[in-house]
């Protein structure tokens, strides 16, 4: 995972160290095809699965199952395997095989790891998206409410109990950079870093400063 026209350093920092190997790394990808338009009143039905099984199955087969998409995929010659660009490549192959069909294909899904994903949309658009993982303790209360109203309103989670949270941070573009991650891994990296660092093991009520002023609930661990 590397540009060939960049610094080493201008790599790591986009790709982190999985740019220094350079003779390649191994993915179990997994594709999901969302398609939109009408369903056929009388199969009930949007498509067949098995039209898209087998029209999206051979371009997958073909062109990125068991590859090196570096070498053997002609679209990764010039361009890295990101996971964005690999479900814009999907999508740009597999859409036109559907053009004699009234369901379109609306988006491609791509799972790299289960902490990083991609979807590419048909209006160019494109999602990155990066999850990790925390346990923590809390209460779940307003300061703004009596003690009897938050027992009234969150009832028996007004005590103190413990979660283990999994959290996503998705990143949107209208324009994909092409050459360059949606976000460097040295950016995302220190967040994620930092956001476990704030909220992983501690009492959320008490050791976060924010919550100490607002209510304790998962909606307000999101805004957060």
């Amino acid at each position: 995972m590397f540009v060939p026209r960049w610094t080493e350093s201008e790599n790591l920092v986009a790709f982190g160290p999985e740019t220094e190997a350079r003779y390649g790394t191994g993915r179990n990808y997994v594709a999901y095809f969302a398609f939109t338009g009408p369903v056929d009143p009388v199969t009930g039905m949007l498509i067949n699965i098995s039209e898209i099984k087998h029209r999206a199955g051979k371009v997958v087969d073909e062109k990125f199952d068991h590859k090196f998409l570096n070498e053997d995929n002609p679209s990764f010659r010039d361009l890295p395997p990101t996971v964005e660009n690999i479900a814009r490549q999907l999508y740009l192959e597999v859409a036109p095989l559907f053009s004699d069909a009234d369901a379109k294909l609306a988006a491609v899904h791509l799972i790299e790891t289960p902490e990083r994903s991609a979807t590419f949309y048909s209006d160019d658009a494109c999602d990155a998206n990066y999850w990790f993982e925390f346990s923590a303790a809390r209460e779940t209360r307003s300061p703004s409410l009596s003690e009897e109203e938050n027992k009234q309103l969150f009832g028996k989670a007004t005590a103190l109990h413990g979660h283990n949270y999994r959290a996503r941070l998705t990143f949107h573009t209208d324009q994909p950079a092409g050459e360059a991650p949606l976000a460097r891994y040295d950016k995302i990296d220190n967040c994620i870093h930092s956001l476990r660092s704030e909220l992983d093991h501690r009492h959320l009520n008490r050791d976060v400063e924010a919550f100490k002023t607002r209510p304790m609930t998962t909606e307000s661990l999101r805004i957060h």
